[in-house]
């Protein structure tokens, strides 16, 4: 507050003050010279206002501090309490879990690193006297550590299942905060007490802690705002080390989606956990997305009971461990919990009261995923041409144990190969159909049309697939003249050997004769002879036996002889 004096000087000149930015700037005003009656009045008109300044000054003055009490009081009542400002921390919220609701461990598909880790972990909490007596000490923590989503939580409880009687906290560290560092504290402290007033309670009781998010207490803070952070820290130090720690029936089990790099102690991304935090944990266990052979589990066990669901994803078929390939793939990122929204977006994408869950259904939600999981056109391509690997392949037809009809794979090409830089979608596959049965042929050449038929019923909308026949040569068929077969087989005894007709066509049908008729009428019919051992055939190591090639030549020179005769 200014306060105005009238200066009176010698010229009858007042210096008045006016205020401008911070600083008063005085500048000279001509007054009229006053009379004394004029002062008078003047000096008691001011001391009335000051008076009146004064008692309102007095009535502000009670009122601020009367609301600073009432603030104060305020805010000791809801410290007291354990609460805050802004989020609600007052009330913390209810710590044990019904484990009997829990799942076990039997029920769920673990890999073979956590099967080890359990049976270890169960020996070493079942006989602790034991191991101090083999200069050991039983585990006391654990830190699971691994992507979200992998079952982390579920884990644990399953783990608390396995001793009977026990008894499991959730701790969640997050929701203990507070913008009052000391309320923060006190939180952790009052938790963390009753966890253990009830261990003591019970000492035969096995008492697990779970904590989740552990990594938000854990961490070590650089910067400038960082006391709050860093001494929640040391205060969860104290409370796992000197409460939770020494008590013999409680078992910590910290868990985090961070990648932690367990020999450095820090996480990937430049982000430092504290190292002695760290190191006081007895177990540190990776739990990682699903493998395929846990995927093939998981999806067997989540429909065992489900009636309306295709036997195909209830058992190993191939198209299920095909898709348990293709969903194990690390870029995919598919976690327990990516399978379970596919079961429930499947479930609900089926129209109608009839229809059953089947692979089709399956494999249209997991392409509904396409940008979330990460893959692209071309792999998803390639997970269909895995599924309809239907087409015959082999033997079709044989009859007294010789080979009539057979189809097999020539060749598989993908994409347009003058064309760069884009993803090809598009795939072709060569088949050679061979065949001496005419009708036999055409069975299986509709076999084959009527596969690819149902394929694009199936996957209307995903893809599609069409097939195409060309005749190279004419059907060959068997003739019914066994003159051949009868010479070869008495000249195959008369050199020493036990003839075998194995087919009627492999092989012969190619002949470029085949089938030919020529100026007498007479058609041509090839037979194939086989004149030496092949050993190890269609690998790396086949070789022909050079002994039966010797054979196989007096074979035929005997075999000419004798037709010729």
């Amino acid at each position: 507050m200014n306060e105005i004096n009238p200066i009176t000087t010698s010229s009858s000149t007042a210096l008045v003050p006016v205020k401008t930015g911070s600083k008063p700037n005085f500048r000279a005003a001509a007054l009229t010279p006053a009379n004394s009656n004029d002062i008078d009045t003047f000096i008691k008109q001011r001391e009335k206002e000051q008076k009146s300044a004064k008692r309102k000054q007095n009535i502000m003055t009670g009122l601020q501090a009367g609301a600073l009490i009432a603030i104060i009081a305020s805010v000791f009542l809801m410290m007291r309490s354990g609460g805050g400002m802004g989020k609600k921390t007052s009330e913390l919220k209810e710590i044990w879990s019904d484990l009997g609701k829990a799942s076990k461990l039997d029920d769920m598909a673990l890999p073979d690193s956590l099967k080890n880790f359990i049976n270890k972990f169960k020996n070493s909490v079942d006989n602790p006297e034991i191991l101090k007596n083999r200069g050991g000490k039983p585990t006391k923590s654990v830190l699971l550590y691994g992507p979200p989503g992998t079952g982390k939580t579920t884990f644990a409880k399953a783990l608390a299942k396995e001793f009977p009687d026990s008894k499991f906290a959730s701790l969640d560290v997050t929701s203990l905060g507070s913008e009052y560092q000391s309320v923060s504290e006190r939180n952790l402290n009052k938790a963390v007490d009753m966890i253990c007033k009830e261990a003591d309670a019970n000492p035969a009781k096995k008492f697990f802690v779970f904590i989740d998010e552990i990594d938000s207490v854990m961490m070590v803070d650089n910067s400038l705002s960082a006391k709050h952070s860093n001494d929640m820290l040391n205060e969860f130090k104290k409370c796992f080390t000197e409460k939770l720690g020494k008590r013999d029936n409680i078992i910590t089990i910290g868990a985090t989606n961070l990648p932690i790099d367990i020999e450095k102690g820090i996480v990937i991304g430049g982000k430092k956990l504290d190292r002695p935090m760290l190191d006081r944990f007895s177990e540190k266990v990776l739990v990682d997305l699903p493998t395929k052979d846990q995927i093939v589990n998981s999806v067997k066990y989540h429909y065992k009971d489900a009636s309306m669901v295709s036997d195909k994803l209830k058992s190993g078929s191939d198209e299920l461990n095909k898709i348990a390939e293709f969903l194990a793939k690390p870029d995919h990122n598919t976690s327990f919990r990516t399978l379970d929204s596919i079961y429930d977006a499947t479930a609900a994408s089926i129209k109608g009261t009839e229809k059953s869950v089947d692979i089709i259904d399956i494999l249209k939600t997991i392409k509904s995923k396409q940008h979330e999981m990460k893959f692209t056109d071309a792999e998803f391509a390639k997970l269909l041409a895995d599924l309809v690997s239907d087409l015959p392949q082999g033997v079709f037809h044989s009859e007294d144990g010789k080979v009539v009809t057979s189809c097999n794979i020539g060749g598989i090409s993908a994409g347009d190969l003058n064309v760069t830089n884009i993803i090809n979608t598009h795939g072709e596959a060569t088949y050679s159909i061979r065949s001496s049965s005419v009708e036999k042929e055409e069975e299986l050449k509709n076999l084959m049309k009527f596969i690819v038929e149902e394929f694009n019923r199936d996957y209307r909308g995903i893809a599609e697939a069409e097939i195409t026949f060309e005749e190279h040569m004419p059907a060959f068929e068997k003739v019914d003249d066994n003159y051949i077969p009868l010479l070869f087989e008495a000249v195959a005894k008369k050199t020493g050997i036990t003839p075998e007709i194995s087919s009627f066509h492999a092989g012969a049908e190619t002949h470029i004769y085949a089938n030919q008729t020529n100026a007498s009428g007479e058609k041509f019919a090839p037979y194939l002879v086989g004149l030496a051992t092949v050993c190890n055939m269609h690998s790396a190591k086949e070789y022909v036996d050079y002994k039966t090639m010797l054979q196989g030549q007096k074979l035929l020179e005997e075999f000419f002889k004798a037709y010729n005769s």
